[in-house]
């Protein structure tokens, strides 16, 4: 979680005993769930806004604030976690601001999904 911290330095972070969660300032944008099973990263995405993503298993409020969950296996799984955390920042601030999305100015060219760059 911290690695996840320390490589997003523009995004706000806030972490608990057995969470971490991402956000803008206005609200979270991606959570990271710690359990015996491993890591879950639910992210404020639609499952099939980025391919890989799963159907949270959640329901309710939480499943409309994060409708989408990708697993964290292990180390190699950070740099795309990174990557939909971002993807989940600007297409949340694209939504406040009712204006396409677009690449958040703190990231460098190729560090975000196809998709968005």
């Amino acid at each position: 979680m911290h690695r996840l911290r320390d490589e997003l330095p523009g995004v706000k972070y806030s972490e608990k005993s057995y969470w971490a969660a991402f956000g803008n300032g206005r609200r979270k944008v991606a959570q990271l769930n710690v359990n015996r099973r491993g890591i879950r990263l639910f992210l404020a995405l639609a499952p099939d806004d980025v391919s890989g993503l799963q159907t949270t298993p959640s329901s309710g409020s939480w499943a409309a604030e994060f409708p989408s969950v990708f697993p964290i296996a292990n180390e190699a799984d950070l740099p795309r976690a990174r990557q939909l955390i971002l993807r989940s920042l600007a297409r949340n601030e694209a939504i406040a601001d009712d204006v396409p999305a677009s690449q958040p100015e703190y990231s460098a060219p190729g560090e975000l999904l196809p998709e968005i760059e």
